[in-house]
Formats: C-alpha cells, structure tokens, sequence
C-alpha cells in the first residue's frame, strides 16, 4: 500500500467504490499536504485503483502513515 524512498512517498490502493462513497474521508489524504500527483483507474463497477504520489521534502516528517492506513482500511480491499 505505501511505499516510501529517499524522495517521495507513495499510495497505491483498490478501493471499494461503494464503502468509498459512503462516508467522509477523501483520498488523497490531506494529513500529508498537498498531492499534484493522484487518479483514480476504474477496474470494474465497485473496485477502482487509487494511486497517489507526494514530494517528500513537502511532507510534515512527522507525519504517521499507519493512522491514514487504519482511517482508508475500511474502504480499502486487501489483496
């Protein structure tokens, strides 16, 4: 799900769309700043891939990842 290397930090997830649209949280998260680098890829009527990528020099480096993990786990279809 995340992926983090000397530069940049990244989220790739799939998405259940219905569980998704029913409740507040947006993708991307906004704990970690602005992300001019996001989509959604519908793969079929209730699943998408959400794929979102941060500059890391523009992220607060106190920022937890396990706690945006447990807000999305909800929506977020384990593979």
């Amino acid at each position: 799900m995340w992926s983090v290397s000397k530069y940049i930090i990244q989220l790739k997830c799939k998405v259940d769309l219905k569980k998704y649209n029913n409740q507040s949280y947006t993708l991307p998260p906004k704990e970690l700043g602005i992300c001019k680098q996001w989509r959604f890829e519908t793969l079929d009527t209730n699943e998408t891939l959400f794929w979102a990528v941060w500059d890391r020099r523009q992220v607060n480096r106190d920022i937890n990842t396990d706690l945006i993990s447990k807000k999305i786990s909800n929506f977020i279809i384990q593979d």
